[in-house]
């Protein structure tokens, strides 16, 4: 029985060591993906956000939120 594969990436600004060798580690976000076994390991560093899932659809960005108005009341000069 063959066991699930998964093509990852590291998420940006990420370096997640391997699973077999932790002195090496997965490639960097916008780099190549690399194809490996679907363990319990890689099913939670792909839900923490550690892992990048190549075939997954990627997430809408958010617009970012508008910076809070500042009003400023003038004082009235008494």
């Amino acid at each position: 029985m063959s066991q699930a594969t998964v093509r990852v990436t590291c998420a940006p600004e990420r370096l997640v060591p391997r699973e077999t060798n932790p002195r090496k580690h997965y490639p960097p976000a916008g780099a190549e993906p690399v194809e490996i076994a679907r363990t319990p390991h890689i099913e939670r560093l792909l839900a923490t956000g550690d892992l990048i899932d190549a075939a997954a659809p990627p997430a809408e960005a958010a617009e970012p939120a508008a910076a809070p108005v500042k009003s400023v009341a003038k004082k009235a000069k008494e």
